[in-house]
């Protein structure tokens, strides 16, 4: 049976109860009736198909305080940055550090780059338009959490024509230990416009605290978005993320999520197509070891013409972990000669690890091109012949066929710091597997 959601839980999220923090008349009714919402809901459980791979019972038995500001902000901060990205946005415990990020200097201009509360002052009309619309609610128990708590967020918008050289890198750092933080994330792209963003959900001084993020993202006519995210929290914690994107006639989408952390990690990405002639490119890599979970659930819904989407999610499996893909493509009566394959590729390191995947595709139109399949396998015993017929040892073919296994994925970041420290990581987490 479902459990709706006890007093005792919502204290420990919400400290008696939403927030207070100043926020537009339009924001404030809108976290009221999440907050409404959420406290009437069920808690998800292995009973519900969309997550009976996913056992949260963990999370609910533990005692979450709302997330605090840390007094050494900047100086957690400073062990982030990046030379090689443009402007930046610091958040510690989902509180904005002001001193460690680089905003937009003019927020009228060409683009904004800010928090949500400024970006009412210049940008209210857009905001209004798209804050809450696109992850909507649903009766989706993280998203009306994420929302009952909306309060400092992360916001870029680019206007018509806009460019940004630079990614801008947005960082959610988690520290202490039992909080629970709430990230919002709003990117909107004008008509021809093109940005890059790379995410990063880290850990300094965190055990088993709770990132619960939402994001919506608006990618108007012929705008080009690439966007990355990174998630290597501390692997006691919990990560759930959910994102949102609309896709506008011409638009080109791009995603490549890598994540290495948290003892349970879910990802739910949701692509809508509402113009025609869109890309959309899914690429992501989780990384698990010992008892770590991560669940990825997406689904591409093609409502128009000439869409094109490609998504290809790859695992490596370590330890006791286990990996979770639902992937669906959902093409309507009106998306005629949609293209979209999809690709779920799993290796396998130990006996203990596991992996339960289910690529599906829905077509209501005709002539269409799509594919989907899953693979699970070990690292390929002809290869490691093949590697050590030549005088290379054991562990270093391994590690050769790891990487390149993992390199198509974690290259295609933006970061190129992040993308080599992504990879060393990967092989020295692999280096000690025993292989099967």
């Amino acid at each position: 049976m479902h459990k709706v959601v006890d007093k005792s839980f919502v204290e420990r999220c919400f400290n008696n109860g939403p927030s207070e923090m100043s926020l537009d008349q339009s924001a404030q009714q809108l976290r009221s009736d999440a907050y409404k919402e959420f406290c009437g809901l069920s808690t998800p459980t292995i009973n519900d198909e969309n997550w009976r791979f996913t056992d949260l019972s963990t999370i609910y038995k533990k005692k979450f305080s709302p997330a605090k500001k840390n007094q050494d902000d900047n100086r957690i901060a400073r062990r982030f940055f990046r030379d090689d990205t443009g402007h930046r946005l610091v958040f510690i415990n989902g509180v904005f550090c002001k001193d460690s990020s680089i905003v937009s200097d003019k927020p009228k201009g060409a683009f904004y780059i800010g928090t949500l509360q400024e970006s009412f002052k210049f940008y209210d009309r857009i905001v209004k338009q798209k804050l809450g619309q696109i992850s909507k609610k649903n009766n989706d128990f993280f998203v009306c959490l994420n929302t009952s708590n909306l309060n400092e967020g992360a916001v870029v918008h680019l206007g018509e024509n806009a460019s940004i050289e630079k990614p801008v890198h947005i960082i959610w750092v988690s520290t202490g230990e039992n909080f629970c933080s709430n990230p919002r994330l709003l990117v909107n792209l004008e008509k021809n416009s093109s940005a890059s963003i790379v995410e990063e959900f880290v850990s300094f001084g965190a055990s088993e605290n709770l990132t619960n993020t939402v994001s919506e993202i608006s990618v108007g006519e012929y705008a080009r978005l690439s966007h990355g995210r990174v998630q290597r929290e501390d692997v006691k914690s919990f990560n759930i993320g959910t994102y949102g994107v609309q896709l506008f006639r011409g638009a080109h989408y791009k995603k490549c999520s890598v994540d290495t952390g948290s003892r349970i990690s879910r990802l739910n990405v949701n692509i809508e197509q509402v113009g025609k002639d869109v890309t959309c490119e899914l690429d992501g890599l989780s990384i698990l070891d010992k008892n770590q979970l991560c669940d990825l659930h997406s689904k591409i819904l093609h409502k128009e013409a000439n869409g094109n989407s490609r998504q290809v999610y790859k695992t490596i499996v370590g330890g006791a972990g286990k990996a979770v893909f639902n992937g669906q493509i959902h093409v309507t009566r009106d998306g005629h000669l949609t293209d979209a394959s999809q690709s779920n590729k799993n290796l396998l390191l130990t006996q203990k690890g596991r992996v339960d995947t289910k690529p599906q595709l829905e077509i209501f139109a005709d002539e269409v091109k799509c594919s989907h399949g899953a693979t699970v396998g070990r690292l390929d015993d002809e290869e490691m012949f093949y590697l050590q017929a030549r005088g290379i040892s054991k562990d270093m073919a391994q590690k050769i066929l790891v990487y390149g296994f993992a390199a198509e994925i974690i290259q295609r970041l933006d970061i190129a710091s992040l993308s080599r420290e992504l990879i060393n990581q990967i092989l020295e987490q692999t280096e000690s597997e025993n292989i099967l």
